[in-house]
This record gives C-alpha cells, structure tokens and sequence, in this order.
C-alpha cells in the first residue's frame, strides 16, 4: 500500500504545471541616468559590472564538474561557443571566463577550438606565408597568453 501511494504522489506532482519563467528584457539606462545623477562614472559602473559578471561566472565555473555530469558538459561548451561568438574574448577583463572554461572542460574541449586558437594572422603584404614560424603571428596570441606553458607547447 505504501508503494502506491509514493507513486501517486509522485503522478499527481508531475501532473500539476509549473509557472513559466518570465524573463524581463535588461534595460539598464535607467540605473544608469540614476548612478550618473549621483556622480558615478559609466567607466566606473562598467568597471564594477565585469567584475562582478566575472567572478560570479567564475564561481559557478568552478562548482561544474563536466567529467561526472553530461548537463554540466552541455552547459560549459554552450558558454564556451556563446563566448567565441559574441566576441567576447576581444574584452582583456572577460578573457580570464573564457581560459577557467577551457581547464574546466579540459579533454572534453573540442579540437577546433584549439585549432582555432592556434591561427595564424595573414601577412598584411599580400605575399603567402613562407612556412616559417618565427616570422607568423597568432591571431589568439593574448588570449593565448593566459594559458600555461603546457597548453602554449600543445598549441
């Protein structure tokens, strides 16, 4: 009797709908006429915004475990492309998210995305490249940087 009952239950809690999550669009010019009238600077409030988006990105980073958790793995690579793909890794502040997710991900990282940081820039002269590693750039170079020796030598 005590196992039909836990089934009901659990029926009766699945069948009831769950509110859907209303999801207000991010108008921050208000906050900001406000912050401005105080004497806040838009340096300063955008300054304080990255650093708290950063470490807050950063402390959930580092509670996944994408090894032991499938949904963990799907969330950071869907980070890791929504980074690539808004061109994040053009602001030096954000950078740091960008390498936590790659060491969090560590053998689950997708080969492009080590082949694409390992690019080289086209020579600006027109000419084709020579071959020569010395005389070619990367094109991920300081987004390289933050990365150890080891991930530089696997590049």
């Amino acid at each position: 009797k005590k196992l039909k009952l836990k089934l009901s239950l659990a029926a009766s809690k699945e069948e009831t709908p769950k509110p859907p999550v209303v999801v207000e669009p991010f108008q921050p010019q208000p906050v900001m006429t406000f912050l401005h009238h105080l004497g806040v600077s838009q340096h300063t409030i955008h300054t304080r915004m990255i650093s708290s988006l950063r470490s807050n990105l950063t402390s959930q980073i580092e509670r996944m475990d994408p090894r032991n958790s499938k949904a963990h793995q799907e969330s950071l690579l869907r980070l890791l492309q929504s980074f690539w793909n808004s061109k994040a890794n053009d602001i030096p502040e954000l950078r740091s998210v960008f390498v936590n997710v790659i060491k969090c991900l560590g053998e689950l990282t997708p080969k492009n995305v080590f082949e694409t940081l390992a690019e080289k820039e086209k020579p600006k002269d027109g000419h084709g490249s020579s071959g020569v590693l010395n005389n070619s750039k990367l094109k991920h170079g300081e987004l390289l940087d933050l990365f150890g020796l080891s991930m530089k030598r696997l590049v």
